[in-house]
């Protein structure tokens, strides 16, 4: 029997049946196998997307509050320029909802922006990931140096920069790999 047919038992006739609406067979084949897409719910899509407008929302209000109280006594110590970065990571790496709700096509349909989102899911995930943990050790290993040279009595001063240096240098090497 040729593809997308069945013969139910073997006989000399080949009397072969078309296999139901919804269902698949290979040449010469006994039975049809029933296909379901298992593409992801429009509504889970949604809710995803709303997630993403409300951790984006929340972000983006919270960088606004720092900005405007960056003179502040209390924000200052608690360096507002590692809180930046921790800010853009939560957002990169949020953003990997978006393509999770593109990363699939349905039969028939062109698979190449599904492919795309599918490979960027990877990326920006990791990205966000690591601005958000390198900030945050890059600000552990600064108020380390504070805390270690005060047992010193010794005053010292690390500049903005040299965060920024050692993020960049880990997210270069995340973007490397």
């Amino acid at each position: 029997c040729p593809a997308g047919t069945f013969a139910q038992y073997e006989n000399t006739n080949l009397q072969c049946q078309q296999c139901p609406e919804g269902s698949i067979s290979l040449e010469g084949a006994k039975y049809c196998v029933t296909t379901k897409d298992n593409l992801t719910s429009v509504g889970l899509q949604v809710l995803g997307i709303i997630f993403v407008v409300i951790s984006w929302s929340s972000t983006i209000g919270y960088m606004v509050w720092l900005y405007l109280k960056r003179k502040d006594p209390v924000v200052k110590m608690s360096q507002p320029e590692s809180l930046f970065l921790l800010c853009v990571g939560a957002i990169i790496s949020t953003s990997t909802i978006i393509p999770l709700t593109l990363a699939e096509a349905a039969p028939g349909e062109s698979t190449r922006g599904a492919s795309a989102a599918c490979r960027s899911i990877p990326f920006l995930y990791s990205l966000g990931w690591v601005l958000m943990y390198t900030s945050l050790t890059a600000k552990s290993w600064r108020l380390f140096k504070v805390a270690s040279n005060a047992e010193l009595v010794r005053r010292v001063k690390i500049s903005v920069n040299e965060i920024y240096v050692t993020v960049a240098v880990v997210v270069l090497f995340d973007l490397i790999i």
